[in-house]
């Protein structure tokens, strides 16, 4: 569904210093693996760009300003940073002072979502982000342990002379946390009996401030936040490593693998895409929900978006429109919504939620 791209779409987003205004969203404090780290200037959040750079975001919404700095990267971003003011819109979304065009998430209790429009390798870049607060302890590994369904979106090969040659594709599969410090990933279900065949594994190592460190043959292929839900559910966000000959840069999403069969999953829903596109929903509560809603490309066009879902399609945790491939992923206790489009469409992805 590239041309509806189901959710999220255009989040134009920040132009901060010559190279990204990058905008948030704002996460209350849940309880996992520690307290949230907030100061006098606001809560910070670790968050992960869907050209594979790592951001922390320093966020206060009584005074609604804003700050950000680039942790990571593999364009040579790394140090670049900014800060702001946020006007809140009519629809509860934030619009950062250095662009008046851009559309800020603001999600309670889970998620942040928000883009940048930046320069790559002097090529014009829209950079979808998402994150989740960062922490003032380690995590428990309990609480992080487990299988969750993921999205991935990242350069199809490792870079060329710094620059994404092969282009960006999503990716579908589960990703397997052990609380001993080890982890495995499968295109499949992990969760399934038999479970699906796994197609990595490696060693993870909890670094602090809410990240762990993903390693896979010696390499660091993932600096990753996972967060504990309020209602039980748990987020995966994931900041994809540019590794020669293994894998191109990327972010990688997730949520807890749960039944969907007989959860409430009504409600409406506004989202961005890795493209500069913007959009939203509203899903019904039905044994096949439906969702109906308008889809914004960055270009300006708009379109009526809609279709059914079945679920636990293709497996536990899935959302699926069997019409043309496009799979969600969704904690409802949340309002998180995560999709892309199956092969051969799976050239997006979007990120969102239910905005209170």
């Amino acid at each position: 569904m590239k041309t509806k791209k189901l959710l999220a779409k255009n989040l134009r987003y920040v132009l901060l210093a010559g190279v990204a205004a990058l905008g948030l969203i704002t996460i209350l404090a849940t309880g996992g693996g520690g307290g949230v780290t907030t100061t006098t200037s606001g809560t910070t959040y670790n968050s992960g760009g869907s050209i594979g750079d790592l951001l922390t975001y320093t966020i206060n919404t009584s005074n609604l300003s804003y700050s950000y700095n680039i942790v990571e990267s593999d364009f040579g971003l790394a140090g670049t940073t900014g800060s702001g003011t946020l006007t809140q819109n009519a629809d509860n979304t934030y619009t950062p002072s250095s662009d008046p065009n851009a559309r800020l998430i603001l999600l309670p209790n889970t998620l942040l979502v928000g883009g940048a429009d930046l320069t790559v390798s002097g090529n014009p870049t829209t950079m979808l982000f998402a994150g989740v607060p960062a922490l003032t302890t380690s995590y428990t590994p309990t609480e992080i342990a487990g299988i969750y369904n993921y999205i991935n979106f990242q350069c199809d090969d490792s870079l060329d002379s710094g620059q994404c040659a092969a282009g960006y594709k999503s990716y579908y599969g589960t990703f397997k946390v052990d609380a001993g410090g080890t982890w495995e990933a499968s295109d499949g279900d992990l969760g399934a009996t038999p479970p699906a065949a796994v197609v990595n594994s490696g060693t993870w190592t909890d670094l602090g401030n809410g990240r762990i460190s993903v390693v896979s043959g010696g390499n660091e292929i993932v600096k990753m936040m996972l967060l504990p839900s309020a209602s039980g559910g748990k987020v995966m966000i994931g900041d994809l490593k540019n590794v020669d000959g293994v894998q191109g840069p990327g972010i990688i999403v997730g949520v807890k693998r749960q039944d969907l069969s007989s959860l409430d999953l009504s409600g409406q829903f506004t989202f961005n895409d890795d493209d500069g596109g913007y959009g939203n929903v509203t899903v019904t509560n039905a044994s096949d929900p439906t969702y109906t809603g308008t889809h914004h490309d960055s270009a300006g066009g708009s379109q009526d978006i809609g279709g059914t879902l079945t679920r636990n399609d293709p497996w536990t945790g899935w959302l699926r429109d069997n019409a043309d491939g496009t799979i969600v992923l969704i904690l409802p206790g949340d309002g998180v919504w995560f999709d892309t489009q199956q092969a051969p469409n799976n050239d997006w992805i979007g990120i969102g939620g239910a905005i209170p």
